[in-house]
């Protein structure tokens, strides 16, 4: 019979174990007391449980507003939701964190019982990352990657067509013969014509890039028209305005890169920080582990080590094998990076140590040397976490306050954005009804579609207004107790556009629509001229609105972004307990055999 058989069936026949007890003739280990490490691992388990429901309950939330949502992209990210609580239903996280509390709380705990409970930390460890890898791996980082790079072309695109645009402007304000302009604004309509402009999230989905192509196509098709007739003073404004929308439409191109780009290195710092993490936690065990050993070897005749010592320095390299295993994967996130945060000399010679810790132990060496290179793996594993959470933004260690404000606000304008957009829908049609032939008795119509427009408009700024308010009282007494670079990022990324929004883009927006009501309205001006001014404000209008609401939707993603940051963080929390809890109780497992052994 085996040792470890030999002493689990010596417990059967004796009975429980006496948790704070030696067995007879042994002598007790040093370290926690068995009792002690039950009832705060028991603790801990029905904490998780707690906490795992509240999961359950911000999960369900999340789902229940992105159901709301009326984008594609909204319905996915639902969806992965939905299957996340489908499978937390299937594998019983809750019970199994009750059972696991009540395992612990035995009061007949025999070695059977604690081998019972490491398995069930085992299981529910691997349940949670199973969880973790459903609500992280939805597809998002590749489409918003492909999203990204299509971007990037079209602002290349654009910037060529613009240099040619320049070109043709320069040709008309000279001297240029007419067949030469001609020929400049025809070649310049081809390429407009030949641009592909996909549909890029974050390029203020209400006015989509195509839109503003479209226009510009129109403007230089007016442009070769008024060459053949040869006014040149017609096709400069024509070319005028042409200038203007690709202007425009590569501001809009460089919003969409930069929102996209800082949501990639969000994820991208978020996905290297745990990573580091896990591996941090697996070298600080492995580091307590070897100065231990180095002890007990120091203390041999000899100070040789024995065969125990060699199989434990064994297993220490093979706990450092998987770390430097996990840092080959951080490596290779960091490949994506737009940006690198962290230096490739600071890389390498973090790579080298855990190489060299790796080697030192597969050789039997547990002293100075091999302590050395771990401690220099440590100190570069949490530089690359400090840096890795430098550009993070989503929401941690701010305030409770704080964070409640986001969920507040995050709510608010998930409620807000249908109303933009009813808004702009009637916006819209009032444009191409004047577009048509309307008549003077419809002036009243189109009045009141307007008016109607503009209270969902303050409808939505209401809704807005009082968690802004609320987020930036709570973010003002944050930074007068503290400065640091969450809160930069919190005042970059939500606070500051968030306020153009709303005392910008919508005094703006309101005032275009106030100033359209009255060109249609204005009883002193004929109805054939009302007419022609609301025709000529119509589309300012509309830009305004459109802008507004992109802004706001921009602003709502990047929430729904640091709320799913959060939203998954209880998940990697409790992963790490059970992990940290599984190592202690596996110790006081190898303690009681040992004992029990000795006993015998």
């Amino acid at each position: 019979m085996s040792r470890p058989f030999f002493a689990l069936g010596l417990v059967l026949a004796l009975g429980p174990l006496a948790p704070g007890e030696p067995p007879p003739g042994g002598t007790k280990k040093p370290g926690p007391d068995l009792d002690q490490v039950r009832r705060e691992a028991a603790l801990a388990a029905a904490q998780m449980e707690r906490q795992f429901r509240e999961f359950k309950q911000s999960l369900l939330l999340l789902r229940q507003r992105l159901d709301r949502g009326e984008g594609e992209e909204d319905r996915e990210r639902a969806a992965g939701l939905n299957k996340a609580l489908k499978e937390s239903d299937e594998k019983g996280v809750e019970a199994k964190l009750d059972s696991l509390a009540r395992a612990l709380a035995e009061k007949d705990f025999t070695l059977e019982t604690l081998d019972k409970v490491l398995a069930q930390t085992g299981e529910l460890t691997g349940d949670l990352r199973t969880l973790l890898a459903t609500l992280l791996s939805d597809g998002r980082d590749e489409r918003r990657r492909e999203q990204l790079d299509a971007a990037k072309r079209l602002i290349k695109a654009v910037e060529a067509l613009l240099a040619r645009h320049r070109d043709l402007e320069t040709a008309l304000a000279g001297t240029a013969p007419r067949a030469e302009l001609l020929r400049l604004a025809a070649g310049l309509a081809e390429a407009v014509g030949k641009l592909t402009t996909p549909r890029v999230r974050g390029a203020r989905a209400a006015a989509p890039v195509s839109v503003l192509v479209e226009r510009v196509a129109a403007q230089q098709k007016l442009v070769g028209e008024h060459l053949s007739r040869d006014d040149r003073k017609a096709a400069v404004e024509a070319q005028a305005a042409a200038g203007r929308h690709l202007r425009h439409t590569l501001k809009l191109l460089a919003d969409a890169r930069g929102a996209l780009q800082e949501e990639d290195d969000q994820r991208l710092r978020a996905a290297v920080g745990e990573r580091c993490q896990k591996i941090l936690d697996m070298q600080t065990s492995v580091r307590v582990g070897t100065a231990t050993l180095a002890r007990a070897v120091a203390a041999r005749p000899g100070k040789r080590p024995a065969l125990d010592d060699l199989r434990r320095m064994q297993q220490l390299a093979d706990k450092t094998a998987e770390s430097r295993a996990e840092f080959e994967k951080v490596l290779e996130i960091l490949k994506n990076a737009e940006e690198p945060f962290a230096s490739p000399e600071a890389l390498k010679k973090l790579r080298e140590a855990l190489g060299d810790a790796e080697r030192l132990l597969n050789r039997g060496e547990a002293g100075e040397a091999t302590q050395r290179e771990q401690r220099s793996a440590g100190e570069g594993l949490r530089a690359l976490l400090a840096a890795a959470g430098k550009g993070l933004a989503d929401g941690a260690a701010l305030s409770p306050e704080l964070t409640e404000g986001q969920e507040r606000l995050g709510e608010a304008l998930g409620d807000a954005l249908p109303w933009l957009q009813d808004s702009l829908q009637i916006l819209r049609r009032a444009e191409g009804g004047l577009a048509g032939g309307v008549e003077e008795e419809d002036l009243v119509t189109l009045s009141a579609w307007l008016e109607q427009a503009r209270l969902l408009l303050v409808k939505a700024a209401h809704r807005a207004r009082g968690p802004q308010a609320e987020c930036r009282r709570a973010l003002d007494r944050l930074r007068a107790g503290q400065a640091s670079d969450q809160l930069a990022a919190a005042e970059r990324r939500l606070f500051r556009p968030l306020e153009t929004v709303l005392k910008q883009d919508l005094v703006h927006c309101n005032d275009a629509l106030a100033g359209l009501g009255r060109a249609l309205d204005d009883p002193a001006v004929p109805p054939a001229r009302r007419l022609e001014l609301a025709r000529e404000r119509v589309a300012g209008a509309r830009l305004q609105l459109e802008s507004l609401s992109a802004g706001v939707e921009r602003i709502d993603r990047t929430l729904t972004v640091s709320g799913e940051a959060r939203l998954v963080r209880p998940l990697r929390e409790m992963e790490a307990v059970l992990r940290k809890q599984q190592d202690v109780l596996k110790r006081q497992r190898d303690i009681l055999i040992e004992n029990l052994l000795k006993g015998d």
